[in-house]
């Protein structure tokens, strides 16, 4: 009996990479849901600094600092990898561990004008990252994406849910591994209405493998 298809990946979920404590596979998009200022760009930060060092192409595309406060924030995560939480390391023995993720690439992204595709684009012709191949892209965050509707700029409330089908087009295209911090909110309960129980919304959530909640 003939089969009725053949998989061209027998086992799509396996990951190429566990970086800070989460698994990563190629093709996968994942959610990252927190308040603000509860560590969601340091913990982006320490995956990228685990995935570069494994000479994994790793980018973070971040919408809220420049790459100056990128590079402190990466330092500190370095430094407490290094020494502990409660000790400060010498200079010299953290840029010397920061060395090992020198490839790695911290990129401050204009919310008007830098789409999903201006950042694939940006990274395969200015970083020469793999057209298809095993990446790391984190993204700092979904609703500061711009998105571009028929009738013009989305606004920031609406447009989360297309700025994630637009990373899980691009990782699925390419064989990346997204993740992006999403605000961590809660709609408001209306009358004759069912309440989302994701954190998301149900728009954002619909099209990533895999969500978290710090």
């Amino acid at each position: 009996m003939m089969p009725l298809c053949l998989l061209g990946n027998p086992q799509p979920y396996t990951p190429f990479g566990i970086f800070a404590g989460l698994s990563f596979w190629g093709g996968g998009l994942t959610l990252l849901a927190a308040a603000p200022g509860i560590g969601k760009t340091s913990w982006l930060l320490r995956m990228l600094f685990e995935s570069s060092s494994l000479h994994v192409p790793s980018a973070i595309g971040c919408y809220e600092h420049t790459p100056e406060e990128l590079r402190y924030r990466l330092f500190l995560q370095v430094e407490a990898i290094t020494s502990g939480p409660h000790t400060k390391a010498a200079q010299e023995m953290v840029e010397r561990k920061l060395a090992s993720a020198s490839e790695a690439v911290l990129l401050s992204l204009n919310s008007p004008e830098d789409t999903v595709r201006a950042l694939e684009d940006m990274l395969i012709h200015d970083y020469a990252f793999p057209v298809h191949g095993h990446a790391l892209i984190a993204v700092d965050y979904l609703n500061r994406i711009p998105v571009i509707g028929l009738t013009g700029r989305m606004n920031e409330e609406g447009r989360s849910g297309e700025a994630a089908a637009s990373l899980r087009e691009m990782t699925r295209h390419h064989g990346w591994a997204v993740i992006a911090a999403a605000p961590h909110w809660r709609p408001t309960p209306q009358v004759g209405r069912r309440r989302s129980s994701h954190p998301y919304g149900s728009e954002s959530a619909a099209g990533c493998d895999l969500g978290g909640v710090m």
